[in-house]
């Protein structure tokens, strides 16, 4: 092979573990450690699923915006979404503000679940002068045919007195008109562009109840009473809107949004990773390379039918290239049920509970190590442990508290009335609260959830939020700080001759950290 490699990094994210542009940094640096004059380059991927927005914003260098929306239960929370460098398309992602993992398990209950927020975030990409909208449906926790992310739009689904219906497929039946007179106009003259690789029809055996309806928490019943009410939403939607979703191919995507989105905003549905692949310009990029790398966290059955690796591989194929798939979870599954004992065995927390026993055994007992040696060193390990994981568990306790209890909304809001820059007080927050109670991880923890209320849909970058947090929470230490009494004992030292080193040094590091980040939000 003649010149330099030229190798294609093209993964997609490996779910619940790392992100596909965290994985494609990853390959690159194992490929230049064997190829280190190799030209890498890396083209995160999705399918229209979980981690779009973030390829496509990353490849076409783009920019995320954040928005306060209504999740699935009704309830204010953040989510975000992508807008493209052209400035006129927006890169929207379902499960961001309607998904399941946004629904504790014991909540999830499809008659009520809306996706409302998923139109919400619609809307602010069109204040925000879009004229073109990719919307990425997967994950979702919703069996309410879109009708939320209508309303959310302006819609007005009436019952026979004239009222709104509530949130919810259950709701649907309840319909009798669709008032269209406050819907947004802007509608009219944008594209809206769908990814999905599912083609399951709105209602009937194959429909977006039957099929999905329980994993999102539908029990029997409750699946009979959507499929109804989502073929009396079809009714009603060719009544009034003169469009037929009942059975089109892709209508019962992501709980029956795709037949709102087709429906209301008169979408186009696209396979995922034709669109993903498109928008990068991965064939572009193909051309010359030596080798393509791709994969995802699980390589199974289901990888042949429109998943990333495999429409990857095809484009490369076009190319005669060579392409090597890495997954989490691989080739076994192909011959291994998922309630296997190799399956339970794969699972992380049994994995840890292995490795600990594996441990004790290996450098402990087969070293000759009596059982009562062994045991006394573990005990010395979790204590040394164990008052970390109590503040951390202690912070995280507190700083759930103020968010279910609104108390950070409350504070954020006075707060945002001081018109101050959102990077300066969130080190503010931070410090004032390490000042009063010590703790650097409850500083950050709780500065976090006081701070994001603040933030709201401004552009301030996350990374930049998460450094000026940082700084603010290593200011001041003294002597309600546990590390303020370790330095003075270990280098046998006075309070006063404490204060002057310990407390100066990491209230100028975070002085210091808080003008870095300030520099730094001019040309980030």
């Amino acid at each position: 092979m003649k010149g330099k490699m030229k190798i294609i990094v093209a993964p997609d994210s490996f779910k619940e573990s790392m992100g596909a542009k965290e994985v494609a940094l990853i390959i690159e640096k194992g490929v230049k450690r064997v190829f280190p004059e190799a030209e890498i380059i890396k083209v995160p991927m999705a399918d229209g699923g979980e981690g779009t927005v973030e390829s496509l914003v990353e490849v076409r260098r783009g920019k995320i915006i954040r928005k306060k929306v209504t999740s699935p239960l009704g309830k204010k929370i953040y989510a975000y979404f992508g807008i493209l460098e052209d400035e006129i398309t927006a890169v929207v992602e379902m499960a961001q503000a309607s998904g399941l993992s946004l629904v504790p398990p014991r909540e999830r209950n499809p008659l009520s679940t809306t996706s409302y927020g998923t139109g919400e975030l619609i809307k602010e990409a069109l204040d925000r002068g879009c004229r073109k909208i990719i919307v990425g449906i997967g994950g979702s926790a919703t069996v309410d045919g879109g009708a939320g992310m209508a309303q959310a739009l302006g819609a007005k689904l009436l019952d026979k007195r004239g009222n709104e219906v509530s949130f919810g497929g259950g709701s649907l039946e309840k319909i009798v008109d669709i008032n269209m007179e406050k819907f947004d106009a802007r509608i009219a003259d944008i594209e809206v562009i769908v990814a999905s690789d599912v083609d399951n029809p709105l209602c009937g055996p194959e429909g977006a109840a039957r099929v999905y309806g329980p994993q999102k928490g539908a029990t029997p019943e409750m699946v009979d009473i959507l499929n109804r009410n989502l073929a009396h939403f079809a009714r009603m939607i060719k009544k009034f809107l003169g469009k037929e979703v009942a059975d089109t191919p892709g209508a019962g995507a992501a709980g029956g949004l795709g037949a709102g989105l087709i429906a209301f905003l008169g979408a186009k549905l696209e396979p995922g990773i034709d669109l993903m692949i498109d928008a990068s310009n991965l064939e572009e990029k193909l051309k010359g390379a030596d080798l393509v790398i791709s994969g995802e966290g699980r390589i199974d059955q289901q990888t042949a039918y429109g998943k990333t690796p495999m429409g990857v591989a095809e484009r490369a194929k076009k190319e005669n290239i060579p392409v090597i798939l890495i997954g989490g979870a691989s080739i076994l599954n192909i011959f291994i049920p998922n309630n296997s004992i190799i399956s339970a065995v794969g699972n992380p927390s049994i994995a840890m509970l292995l490795s600990v026993l594996g441990a004790i055994y290996f450098l402990g007992i087969r070293t000759g190590r009596s059982i009562k040696e062994v045991m006394k060193t573990l005990s010395e390990s979790i204590a040394a442990i164990a008052g970390v994981l109590l503040i951390i568990a202690g912070a995280g306790a507190f700083k759930q508290i103020m968010i279910a209890t609104e108390i950070s909304g409350q504070i954020g809001q006075l707060l945002g009335s001081l018109g101050l820059s959102p990077l300066l007080l969130a080190w503010l927050i931070a410090a004032l609260i390490r000042v009063c109670v010590g703790s650097a991880t409850v500083a950050g923890l709780t500065a976090a959830s006081i701070i994001m209320p603040v933030v709201g849909s401004s552009d301030v970058s996350p990374e930049l939020l998460v450094l000026a947090t940082g700084a603010g929470s290593i200011t001041l230490s003294h002597i309600n700080d546990g590390g303020f009494w370790l330095f003075k004992e270990y280098f046998n030292v006075s309070i006063k001759e404490t204060l002057m080193s310990w407390t100066l040094m990491e209230t100028s590091v975070s002085i210091v950290g808080l003008l870095v980040v300030l520099l730094l939000s001019l040309i980030v």
